[in-house]
């Protein structure tokens, strides 16, 4: 996830790292979606035109992918495969 964050534009990587700062105060925000069959409480969370791929486990929180929103998700990170 932090090589594909910082092969983003500059600007791009500033909206992505509030976002993430975010997440440390609401780690489950309204608009986070769950992913169905993932063992880690994987979510998927939209920013901008980019969404962030991240696992939550007891108060860790685990950025696994950044991806722009037309890249269809290709999880490799299910059943604790981190």
């Amino acid at each position: 996830a932090r090589e594909a964050l910082l092969a983003l534009p500059k600007p791009t990587r500033r909206r992505l790292q509030h976002t993430i700062d975010s997440l440390a105060e609401q780690p489950r925000p309204q608009d986070a979606q769950e992913l169905p069959g993932t063992a880690n409480h994987t979510l998927k969370l939209s920013a901008g035109a980019h969404e962030l791929l991240y696992a939550i486990n007891a108060e860790l929180i685990t950025i696994l992918d950044v991806a722009h929103r037309t890249s269809p998700w290709q999880p490799t990170h299910q059943d604790g495969g981190q």
